[in-house]
């Protein structure tokens, strides 16, 4: 594959979606409707709750048991009328703690943004949001409703950003893509007769120290994702594409592209990714080199559900650091089981085997299990 060329070819239609969006928002704004009080507008909430248990073989300190409360996220949505609504999120994660003089786990506002429903096939949201990037990003730490602990690392982890001398001594590790942004989105589902098209077009501030508050360049980040669902049984194909410039990076061109299918005959789940992503690279100096570094990465899920509640998976996911070398790939295989305990209540047991190209490290083996209670 030549990954140089079809990335060029991404980059065209970064761009052209960069000249599209605003036009498209612009338009769709003036053709909102007046607003209609809604019957039952009003506050309301649900949200998720998490605690993991976990003990490996890495090293001295992953062979204690260890819990963790990871996750309790608040929803609250307010509709406004019948075409409008508020929504935010509260996440507290690692049950976070304040003290006097100490600060433990992590309080924070993953999303709040308003959304304005035309209809269907075209709504708007402004604010800050996750961006629309693979499967899962929308919905990245919702547990209840993913089948392992634990995402596929090969797209939904941090890697070192091995784009040249500044970031490798930063040690700095990111994702392809950025997993919260601030901007305009437009969204819809479209029915082109037994088709169903969903798209996501958006334009944000590009990664940087306060990406939320400000936009450290000229340059904003622009994306999008396609979402076919052809009249083939329960298959779903995916397209994502997302490029910015990292203010943190001297703005560093940094692009990503990804392509996934779910598909669910019966009781047979079946999913799958790949993801393509280039960071340009910058010399001793710190200076833009207009070479890219590139990275690869792939996963494949299956799982089988009996007597409706229990679905043992496994997962095969591998990450290509540095396609131009042959040692520094890495590969997680995963066996596990997810249990549906009672409505909206999950257990969850998985092992990983982790693996390495690079000889100097060695293998190793992880087991998270999980409780994720959706209310």
């Amino acid at each position: 594959m030549n990954l140089t060329k079809g990335t060029t070819r991404g980059g065209v239609a970064v761009a052209l979606l960069g000249r599209c969006i605003v036009p498209f928002l612009s338009m769709a704004v003036l053709l909102l409707p007046s607003p209609v009080a809604a019957d039952d507008n009003g506050l309301r909430t649900y949200g998720f709750f998490d605690i993991e248990a976990e003990v490996g073989d890495r090293d001295a300190a992953a062979k204690r048991w260890t819990f963790d409360q990871h996750h309790l996220t608040v929803i609250w949505l307010y509709d406004l009328d019948d075409h409008s609504r508020v929504l935010f999120e509260t996440a507290y994660e690692h049950g976070p703690t304040i003290g006097e003089s100490s600060y433990e786990g992590k309080i924070y506002l993953p999303k709040a943004y308003w959304e304005f429903m035309a209809s269907d096939g075209a709504k708007i949201r402004v604010g800050k949001f996750l961006p629309p990037f693979g499967i899962y990003n929308e919905r990245h730490d919702a547990t209840p409703t993913l089948i392992p602990t634990v995402l596929p690392r090969s797209v939904y982890g941090k890697h070192l950003n091995l784009s040249g001398a500044l970031s490798d001594s930063l040690g700095r590790k990111v994702r392809a893509y950025p997993r919260f942004a601030a901007g305009a989105w437009l969204l819809g589902d479209l029915f082109l007769g037994d088709w169903d098209v969903e798209y996501h077009a958006y334009l944000v501030n590009g990664r940087g120290a306060e990406s939320i508050e400000e936009d450290d360049n000229t340059n904003k980040g622009i994306g999008g994702r396609l979402v076919i669902s052809p009249p083939v049984g329960t298959l779903r194909i995916g397209i994502s594409a997302y490029g910015d410039r990292n203010g943190e990076l001297n703005n560093a061109k940094q692009q990503a592209f990804e392509a996934d299918f779910e598909c669910t005959p019966g009781d047979l789940f079946l999913e799958g990714a790949v993801l393509l992503s280039r960071f340009e690279e910058l010399d001793s100096l710190g200076g833009l080199t207009g070479r890219f570094h590139e990275r690869r990465g792939s996963y494949l899920m299956a799982g089988y559900t009996f007597f409706d509640r229990l679905m043992p998976f496994v997962y095969y996911d591998y990450t290509d650091h540095d396609p131009d070398r042959s040692d520094d790939g890495e590969t997680d295989i995963t066996v596990g089981v997810n249990h549906n305990l009672r409505q909206s209540v999950y257990l969850k047991g998985e092992v990983h085997f982790r693996s390495f190209q690079d000889d100097t490290i060695d293998p190793y083996r992880t087991f998270i299990s999980s409780v994720s209670v959706a209310f």
